[in-house]
């Protein structure tokens, strides 16, 4: 290995393929760098599931990483153990996804590094790490934390316990604040993230996730109007959003001739409307099947989603996403007919009507703006771009 290889220290509480959106876009930005970089993982994932890039020289397992309890977690980062705190000690550039403390951490133990935190989430400003669409600025943390913990969990215990250890999450405010640079994934969260931590404004890095490599498949639209839906039983998915449009579906005569395949966790196995499909937790293999047949994406999203995955890949495989209009989601389809299906959140009347549009188009009219919307979001999302960018922060 050459000796001019700069020593990078990557904190991620998961690794790929454990997690979700932001574990793949942790590495696949690591796979961009990992020719720049001796790499060093510390992670929470068992190391027999993990998939490294090159130049991985160590793999750290933390497994007091995996405990769910916030406050626990922050006592085992701050009382690291003797491996993580010598990996930091020669590090010239230390990347945090999560725990955020690890910044702190990192921070004290090689002052000259260069710290980089990236968010995927609004961790540092909310316990719950989502914000609302209809939340002002001044919406306490507490509120926020139990509408999620009722509305999300159905848990009151939990909704109790949590209100009460909003107050933990200060440390991850904090954190920023130990941070050289600060790189958000869309404009939207940088704007909230700026907004209630006016003094890391300056640190802030605006850059996309790279695109996937998505398993390619030629678009064969069905027959029938199909439709797709991926976010379970979850509420801030806009699950009640969906209920509530088909029940009004249910009473218009073109729904015989549509169906809605719903994807996800759910706590029952099937939904009371005939022209829905559960099919529960799918692979990637299959999921990519379900985009090759379907319409549109059903995206009713009431959380500010700094950029969600699920519209990029419903583009990148040529799918029509009807999405809220929330979060980073507007900067994804600006300029392609996906603006034009964008809704208010919460307004289900919009809703339906955007869902009853895509449905009117005649399959040509599916693959041509299929297309567009593919060549669109490759174009935006252009991995070359976003490895320049990446770089410039990682070694400057």
């Amino acid at each position: 290995m050459s000796e001019s290889r700069r020593r990078l220290v990557i904190f991620t509480k998961f690794y790929w393929p454990e997690g979700g959106g932001a574990e793949l876009a942790t590495h696949l930005i690591l796979c961009m760098l990992s020719n720049e970089f001796e790499m060093v993982i510390v992670s929470g994932t068992h190391p027999s599931k993990v998939r490294l890039p090159n130049h991985t020289s160590k793999y750290i397992y933390w497994a007091e990483l995996r405990y769910n309890y916030k406050p626990t977690e922050l006592f085992y980062v701050l009382m690291s153990n003797s491996a993580i705190r010598r990996s930091l000690e020669t590090a010239d550039v230390v990347y945090v996804y999560s725990p955020l403390p690890s910044a702190i951490l990192a921070k004290k133990m090689c002052p000259n590094a260069n710290v980089i935190v990236h968010l995927h989430n609004y961790q540092p400003v909310s316990y719950t790490s989502v914000i609302f669409y209809d939340e002002s600025i001044g919406t306490s943390d507490i509120a926020r934390t139990v509408r999620l913990e009722l509305f999300e969990n159905r848990k009151v215990h939990r909704a109790l316990l949590s209100s009460i250890m909003t107050y933990t999450n200060r440390i991850n405010t904090i954190a920023l604040h130990y941070a050289d640079n600060i790189i958000c994934v869309s404009k939207r969260q940088a704007e909230i993230l700026a907004e209630r931590v006016k003094e890391v404004e300056g640190k802030i890095r605006i850059i996309y996730n790279p695109l996937p490599h998505y398993k390619k498949s030629a678009k064969a639209p069905s027959d029938k109007p199909t439709m797709l839906y991926l976010g379970g039983d979850s509420y801030i998915k806009g699950f009640n959003i969906l209920l509530n449009a088909l029940s009004d579906l249910a009473s218009k005569p073109r729904c015989n001739n549509l169906q809605i395949t719903c994807a996800g966790k759910f706590a029952s196995s099937s939904l009371i409307f005939p022209f829905t499909k559960v099919v529960g937790r799918v692979s990637n293999e299959t999921l990519y099947g379900l985009y090759s047949k379907c319409w549109g994406l059903l995206a009713p999203s009431i959380v500010e989603e700094p950029l969600p995955y699920a519209v990029v890949e419903a583009m990148a495989t040529e799918t029509i996403p009807i999405a809220s209009r929330v979060g980073g989601i507007p900067e994804i389809v600006q300029g392609t007919f996906a603006e034009k299906m964008l809704f208010a959140p919460s307004a289900e009347r919009e809703f339906l009507e955007k869902v009853e549009e895509v449905q009117s188009l005649s399959k040509q009219d599916l693959i041509e703006i299929g297309v567009r919307l593919k060549n669109a979001v490759t174009k935006k999302f252009d991995n070359e771009t976003i490895k320049t960018h990446l770089t410039k922060v990682f070694t400057t």
